[in-house]
């Protein structure tokens, strides 16, 4: 499926339910954007959210992405949102016909300390669903054949082209009573068997002070880890950590990593390698 341009009505829609939503949470009277603080990257490839959520994902700017995370984060305690850098790679290949490969990433550089990535994670993909289509509610028809066999079926219409072969029910309707959405007309042009999603797992560290600040961003729900340093002529650090439900987890260490190689396990599988400098 094409990538299609993010309008202004969906726009505000994002803004209006990630911004102004989340006063329960904090009274502020103005935001501010924090431009101090260590810097952690979040990755998002499209085969992680799909085509649509990653085209609307390619449409959030720097500024509407970091009120996103710090409304999250219940704005840092302090009326603030973090600082937002972003990349993006077009992955294995070129862009064809207005299509990106499913390796394609957003990569979001955010500064301002204090970030849980797997809650920043969880808050943009929130942000990219809320913006897509919305999804018509049905009712269902039951239609009784000659042998008196009652079947019922619900039809939701879909932005997908049927296949060529098949063909709704000739005594099957269906009735919209939320969303009316205009008549599409659609033709299939090409064929896109997807990929199947691989899990991930990334090791984050960052000087803060005199500590090191250690996270790592996975797919892997409450999973044992292992996490190793090493550095020659020295003995190996070892640390035996668990994620959480958003496959996060983060601490901190006074143990000077300069020059150590640290390395992430997981079920005797090495999943990221990180020089520490």
């Amino acid at each position: 499926m094409k990538l299609k341009s993010l309008s202004i009505t969906a726009i505000a829609l994002l803004t209006s339910t990630f911004f102004c939503g989340s006063t329960a949470k904090a009274e502020c009277a103005a935001y501010t954007r924090r431009e101090t603080g260590y810097m952690v990257m979040l990755p998002i490839y499209k085969y992680q959210v799909g085509s649509n959520a990653f085209a609307t994902l390619m449409n959030i700017g720097f500024d509407d992405a970091g009120r996103i995370i710090g409304s999250a984060h219940d704005w840092l305690g302090d009326c603030s949102y973090p600082s937002i850098g972003i990349g993006a790679s077009s992955g294995s290949g070129e862009m064809v016909d207005g299509i990106y490969p499913n390796d394609a990433s957003v990569v979001y550089y955010i500064y301002g300390g204090g970030i849980n990535l797997g809650v920043a994670r969880s808050s943009i993909y929130a942000a990219i669903s809320a913006t897509s289509e919305p999804a018509p509610t049905t009712t269902s028809t039951t239609t009784s054949t000659t042998t008196s066999t009652t079947t019922s079926t619900t039809t939701a219409p879909t932005i997908v082209a049927p296949a060529e072969d098949s063909a709704p029910p000739e005594t099957t309707t269906t009735t919209s009573t939320a969303y009316s959405p205009a008549p599409l007309t659609m033709s299939v042009t090409e064929e896109d068997d997807g990929v199947v999603e691989v899990d991930y797992a990334e090791l984050v560290i960052n000087k803060v002070g005199t500590r090191y600040q250690i996270q790592i961003d996975s797919s892997y729900q409450n999973q044992p880890m292992k996490i190793r340093a090493r550095i020659s002529n020295r003995r190996t650090i070892t640390w035996n950590i668990t994620t959480d439900s958003n496959g996060y987890k983060g601490f901190s260490t006074t143990r000077n990593l300069a020059g150590f190689t640290v390395s992430l396990w997981i079920l005797g599988e090495r999943f990221d390698l990180v020089g520490v400098k």
